[in-house]
């Protein structure tokens, strides 16, 4: 606990200070633990000097509501920025992966629609991208202390990768699925490179555009949160 917080009087300590209060304003009587008359006591006590003893003490549990109150918020803050920075580095991270594969699955889906029948390599979509930072700050409630603006933008930016590799993912099953009844039908057919040339050209071009996309959004975000020093 803060120091400033463990120098505040606690609940017990306030009750103690209220009673001695009162035995000092002669309200109660401490030998008898009575009530004294309400006449008696305005004849012989100042009612002011009472009212700013009791509105010290009334004052003293505000302040300590409050410097509890900004203390969290503080905590929240500094959670968000290291959530922040976090994301920012996995956006790093996901940019260099998303700049390797797209130049790559790019050149196969161009070479595709030429007619180039060479051999142009392997379609690999970015099936390792990552959304660990993002999803811890969902998940501790972290997010809920962001900016209106910085949830929005973060979100756009994970839902856009999340149908990239929800659709990539589903592509990929329904290749392979296509794939072996291929070949359970035609003998002639042994692996996915005996494939009819294009038959999958259209899905694997709009691959390459959802990688466009993502890799647009990451790099715009990116560099607006390093900007603000994430």
């Amino acid at each position: 606990m803060p120091y400033y917080l463990s120098t505040l009087p606690n609940l017990p300590e306030l009750i103690h200070y209220f009673q001695r209060l009162l035995y000092t304003a002669n309200i109660i009587i401490p030998e008898h633990n009575t009530v004294m008359p309400v006449k008696n006591f305005l004849t012989q006590r100042s009612l002011k000097a009472l009212a700013i003893e009791m509105l010290s003490i009334v004052a003293a549990v505000l302040i300590a509501l409050a410097v509890s109150e900004w203390n969290k918020n503080r905590n929240h803050q500094q959670n968000v920025k290291a959530a922040m920075v976090k994301i920012t580095s996995e956006m790093g991270k996901n940019i260099k992966l998303l700049e390797t594969v797209h130049a790559n699955n790019q050149k196969i889906v161009d070479m595709q629609k030429d007619g180039d029948t060479r051999k142009a390599g392997v379609f690999r979509p970015a099936l390792q991208i990552l959304d660990t930072a993002w999803k811890t700050a969902m998940s501790t409630g972290t997010a809920e202390h962001m900016t209106y603006d910085q949830l929005y933008t973060l979100s756009e930016v994970y839902a856009l990768q999340g149908l990239y590799r929800s659709y990539t993912n589903q592509l990929i099953q329904a290749m392979m699925q296509t794939t072996s009844m291929a070949i359970a039908m035609n003998p002639d057919i042994k692996s996915d490179a005996d494939m009819p040339s294009g038959a999958f050209d259209q899905y694997l071009s709009f691959v390459v555009l959802l990688e466009a996309a993502v890799l647009k959004t990451h790099k715009e975000t990116h560099a607006e949160l390093k900007k603000k020093g994430y």
